[in-house]
């Protein structure tokens, strides 16, 4: 993975002492969220030696990945790349070693981003611009604001990454509802972060609810393997990875009926989850549906 870091040994202390949770740290945290920070802020200022690191969301991203490992006993071993050119967040094209946000905000931009994109991926995208992409966190408003109206503040404590507070504070503030950044902007506090009401948002979008999750942790997270696409000269090296796979690989969707629960109802929030984009794409550029049933596995040659 890549890290502003580029140091696996620096990253694999703060992971062992963030899954530890040794005591010193929780007391700091604590007191970190008592004094009114946020908890990204508050888990910063706990691991003072290590703020620099915390301060990086690459090194954020890549420190989970170490936890996890470490969570289950993994024989994976983790190596980092230092991320080189534009910050996480810069949004501007720049000549070599733009960021993945500049490369979304800028995506529908020909053929400035061109250059960013690896070149067997061009011509996938000049076919499917203005059909099946750019779509914006916007477009799907109206769908959100419509379940919104549905729910309780009970009702909604039932969705993943939906607590109490956060419930409260959006039946509070859906009459003031004008699009989905702005509503995000409107519930933001120093508790719940932009990128924890976003995740919360699209799970009560799609339905994907704390029971949905508790089942999905206790299969171990991933019961199938979906193939979207491949090139056909790596043929040999797909089968060998179904014949050792130690869970079903679809190659197609109508071997999803083999899938036990919670593999099932996992496909199908995977199909719900890819009808809805496809819903709100087919409106805005004006073009036919096609169930992600129907769609074609993507061969590169």
């Amino acid at each position: 993975f890549g890290s502003e870091c580029g140091d696996i040994r620096i990253l694999d202390e703060v992971a062992d002492i963030l899954e530890i949770e040794p005591e010193a740290y929780k007391t700091s945290l604590r007191q970190g969220l008592k004094d009114g920070l946020s908890f990204p802020a508050a888990r910063q200022r706990a691991l003072k030696c290590y703020e620099t690191v915390l301060s990086a969301p690459n090194n954020i991203l890549g420190i989970e990945y170490l936890k996890a490992l470490k969570r289950l006993n993994s024989s994976i071993k983790a190596y980092t790349v230092r991320r080189e050119g534009a910050g996480y967040h810069d949004t501007a094209i720049g000549e070599t070693f733009c960021s993945a946000s500049a490369i979304r905000a800028n995506i529908g931009q020909f053929p400035q981003i061109l250059p960013q994109i690896p070149e067997n991926c061009h011509d996938l995208l000049l076919e499917s611009k203005d059909r099946s992409f750019p779509i914006q966190s916007n477009d799907f408003s109206l769908l959100l604001k419509a379940k919104l109206l549905k729910e309780t503040k009970d009702s909604l404590t039932a969705y993943a990454d939906v607590s109490r507070e956060l419930a409260a504070r959006i039946v509070n503030c859906r009459n003031h509802f004008l699009n989905l950044e702005q509503f995000i902007s409107l519930l933001k506090t120093k508790e719940l972060t932009y990128s924890r009401i976003s995740r919360a948002l699209f799970h009560i979008l799609l339905g994907i609810t704390k029971q949905n999750m508790e089942n999905c942790l206790a299969s171990g997270y991933v019961c199938y393997a979906r193939l979207l696409g491949f090139r056909e000269e790596d043929t040999p090296f797909l089968k060998l990875i179904k014949d050792r796979a130690q869970i079903p690989v679809l190659t197609k969707l109508s071997k999803g009926a083999i899938l036990e629960e919670p593999g099932k109802a996992m496909l199908e929030a995977d199909l719900y989850a890819a009808d809805l984009y496809e819903s709100v794409a087919t409106d805005r550029f004006h073009t036919a549906f096609t169930n992600e049933k129907q769609q074609q596995i993507i061969k590169l040659t």
